[in-house]
């Protein structure tokens, strides 16, 4: 009658509880009582942090932390395979910092340095969570806009210019202009690669700064 009813109070779940419990243990004290295998799990945790470290660094720009240029290329042609595949809308935003060699030159190559970092913020705060950006050199950079048409492109590049235009930028002890010129693309029946795309919008940037720069042209 005892052995009956001891086997009631134990559910098939509770006894299952019971034997995870115990192997935990029994996996922890191995651990604690075998350095040499909690080093190794030690060792492969470490492994997996720096290769997420490695990945992280070969795809990234050092300086503002973006995409860098191959990086970038790859994950821009990989959105235009879908949207050419799935008949979607896709567009490109190329941007560059006005006159910035004159920054350069007069408050020094830290103080560009400094603009690029705090430019590359504000932009990406002001993107969706799954737009690209990469800085594809100096201060030229590019954006990728899934499921965007044109007009919406240029909205966009209209605002991110307004919000560099109204930023505050302190350097040497006082606050300086900077502007942007931002060329805008959007994919067509005649693009079928990135560089179509990439290269109708730095069209477009070239022709804002012919125009007068801290603008944005749709090509």
């Amino acid at each position: 009658m005892s052995r009956i009813r001891l086997r009631g109070l134990f559910s098939p779940s509770l006894w299952r509880f019971l034997l995870l419990v115990g192997l935990l243990w029994l996996a922890l004290k191995g651990l604690l009582t075998q350095p040499a295998l909690f080093t190794a799990v030690v060792d492969i945790s470490e492994q997996r942090q720096l290769q997420k470290r490695l990945t992280r660094l070969a795809i990234t720009d050092d300086l503002t932390g973006l995409y860098n240029r191959r990086y970038f290329m790859q994950r821009g042609s990989e959105e235009v395979n879908r949207a050419v595949r799935y008949q979607t809308a896709l567009s490109a935003l190329m941007l560059d910092v006005d006159h910035f060699k004159q920054i350069n030159d007069q408050y020094g190559h830290e103080a560009g340095d400094r603009v690029l970092r705090h430019l590359a913020q504000v932009i990406q705060e002001n993107l969706r969570p799954f737009d690209s950006m990469g800085r594809l050199g100096g201060e030229e950079f590019a954006i990728l806009l899934p499921n965007c048409n044109r007009e919406e492109a240029i909205d966009l590049g209209e605002r991110l210019r307004c919000l560099v235009d109204q930023e505050c930028w302190p350097l040497a002890q006082k606050d300086i202009a900077i502007t942007v010129s931002v060329g805008v693309a959007s994919l067509t029946s005649e693009m079928d690669n990135l560089k179509a795309l990439l290269k109708r919008a730095d069209q477009a940037l070239y022709q804002a700064k012919r125009d007068g720069r801290n603008r944005v042209v749709a090509g």
